[in-house]
């Protein structure tokens, strides 16, 4: 059950820590004059194209959109994959600013840094800030803890569910 919440596009979920913690360092959307993200090949063919507004699971599996949100709400869940949010211009500026880059160095190490991200972020005004992870939150290595978990399944459930319901079910699969 722990690795089911947490299994997404992982070079995305890697990224989106990153663009969290620069968050927490105190960047803004109108910050930002770039935004350059390292990937190894794989993940730059995956998720490194252009972002076109479309539908929600085209964002989800899009990095530009998914570092735009983050950026912009704070988070890459459920609630920035809606559909009015997909082609608001906030996103869609953001995006341009994004540019996504094929890493040779962490192409080399191979399937261990299959999800690893570099972000560099070129700001207005201010030193650069600058960051790099091999493995997402709750990835081996990076284990989500269990107050991380119950979270995320309560936001997760109540997607669906009343508040009754996410207790039950958390009951039942507790």
């Amino acid at each position: 059950f722990r690795r089911v919440l947490f299994r997404s596009y992982a070079p995305n979920l890697t990224s989106v820590d990153l663009m969290r913690g620069f968050r927490a360092q105190g960047l803004r959307p109108e910050d930002v004059q770039a935004i350059d993200v390292y990937l190894g090949a794989d993940s730059f063919h995956h998720v490194g194209w252009p972002y076109e507004p479309g539908d929600a699971t085209g964002a989800q599996f899009n990095l530009r959109y998914t570092l735009s949100a983050a950026l912009l709400e704070g988070d890459a869940f459920v609630e920035q994959y809606r559909a009015e949010l997909l082609a608001d211009p906030r996103i869609l500026a953001l995006t341009r600013q994004i540019h996504i880059h094929e890493d040779p160095a962490i192409t080399a190490k191979g399937r261990i840094a299959r999800n690893s991200a570099r972000i560099r972020v070129t700001r207005k005004t201010g030193a650069p800030m600058e960051a790099e992870a091999m493995v997402a939150r709750g990835a081996a290595g990076n284990e989500a803890t269990d107050a991380e978990l119950q979270s995320k399944f309560e936001r997760l459930a109540r997607t669906v569910l009343d508040e009754n319901g996410v207790n039950r079910l958390g009951k039942m699969l507790g």
